[in-house]
């Protein structure tokens, strides 16, 4: 307080969505709910930080005005195609990337989700496209795997496209070629679950372990921590109230 100002504190209390004011500002440790769909989820135990310390480094005081990029990131797996999941709403759409590591990898088995992105309305999914391209524009292979929302098989205002190819088109004119492996129609709440919990408790031999990078992967991991779940009918769905 003494060094930001009240001022600033109350800005950021006005405009932050409460999880993140109480994670960013106060420093208060997200705790998952009780029962929770992602009841295995630990960012102990899952969560990770890993920079490119000697690329910040050498930028110096200029990285304070420079557009932060995937070049911060020393995560990522040059060698392989990025892998993102598009969610669609009318008050936020977006994403989370990630890469599945080779079984010849020292971690065995691995899903690592390197970042999340998103946009708020007014803001739309051109929006998060640029995000995206912007973001990872300095990476040399620019192939993805995008699995999207089935609710982006619907048709775009003033478009012949989809959704889902809209995005994937503003991808392919900056470069990067697209591999849409979108499914149809919502897989069921309870396969989710089940899948889930194996992923969160898996050593990396059987089923793949899955790892977060806790400072792009904020929001993302507030909202698994927080996502209730609800039993109907004998079967685990997630809470949506």
């Amino acid at each position: 307080a003494h060094v930001l100002g009240e001022d600033y504190i109350a800005d950021m209390r006005r405009t932050m969505p409460d999880f993140i004011f109480n994670t960013e500002i106060l420093n208060i440790k997200p705790q998952s709910v009780e029962g929770g769909f992602y009841n295995g989820l630990s960012i102990q135990r899952h969560g990770y930080n890993m920079y490119d310390n000697n690329y910040l480094e050498s930028r110096g005081f200029k990285v304070l005005n420079d557009t932060i990029n995937c070049l911060q990131d020393a995560d990522i797996d040059r060698s392989l195609p990025l892998r993102i999941g598009l969610d669609y709403g009318d008050r936020i759409n977006c994403l989370t990337v990630a890469q599945q590591l080779p079984d010849n990898t020292p971690a065995k088995k691995k899903i690592r989700f390197l970042k999340n992105l998103y946009v708020t309305a007014p803001a739309m999914l051109a929006d998060l496209a640029n995000q995206f391209i912007e973001y990872y524009r300095p990476l040399p292979r620019k192939e993805v795997y995008m699995n999207a929302d089935p609710q982006g098989t619907k048709g775009v205002a003033n478009s012949y496209d989809t959704w889902n190819q809209d995005f994937a088109n503003r991808l392919r004119k900056a470069g990067w070629k697209v591999i849409d492996v979108s499914r149809r129609k919502y897989p069921a709440h309870m396969a989710k679950y089940l899948l889930w919990n194996r992923l969160l408790n898996s050593n990396g031999e059987e089923w793949p372990r899955v790892e977060f990078n806790k400072h792009n992967c904020k929001e993302l991991l507030i909202s698994m921590l927080q996502a209730p779940a609800e039993e109907k009918r004998g079967r685990i769905g997630k809470d949506k109230k």
